[in-house]
């Protein structure tokens, strides 16, 4: 079973509504890496637990 089966895939503007994060940032977090998009058909898709991940760090650190 591949990853893809097992996450939830989202599109990028899903994404940056799961979190509550802006664009720009989400666009920032893929630049240094903390996000990776897989491609996907015509665009980018980003798994749910990617974005789990990102408000389990920001939680940590004491972010929004």
């Amino acid at each position: 079973m591949s990853l893809i089966e097992r996450d939830s895939v989202l599109t990028t503007d899903a994404a940056i509504e799961y979190p509550k994060i802006s664009k720009p940032t989400s666009l920032k977090y893929t630049c240094v890496g903390r996000i990776r998009p897989i491609k996907a058909e015509r665009g980018c898709r980003i798994l749910q637990s990617v974005m789990i991940q990102i408000l389990e760090w920001r939680d940590r650190i004491g972010g929004r």
